[in-house]
């Protein structure tokens, strides 16, 4: 069902953070994202004094494909950074 929305954890913050298949990113509230100048969207992940910036697209990658292997990228395949 491709227009089903899936959820997965954020990997590494234990289930507080959630992000889906459709590049959504929330808590017990949706979390805001923001372009950045890159042209990418990004979130800051926050709990318990732990705050961090990261990629909408590389929070998707991590979640449904595993760790990024060093060295690689998580890419757009329609070319659409947002």
């Amino acid at each position: 069902m491709a227009n089903e929305e899936i959820w997965r954890p954020v990997p590494g913050w234990d289930e507080t953070h959630l992000v889906s298949n459709f590049g959504r990113v929330r808590r017990s509230v949706p979390v805001q994202a923001h372009l950045a100048n890159n042209g990418y969207l990004r979130v800051v992940l926050a709990h318990k004094r732990r705050v961090k910036t990261e990629t909408v697209h590389a929070l998707v990658a991590a979640a449904f494909h595993g760790p990024r292997p060093e060295g690689f990228e998580a890419r757009h395949l329609n070319s659409d950074k947002s």
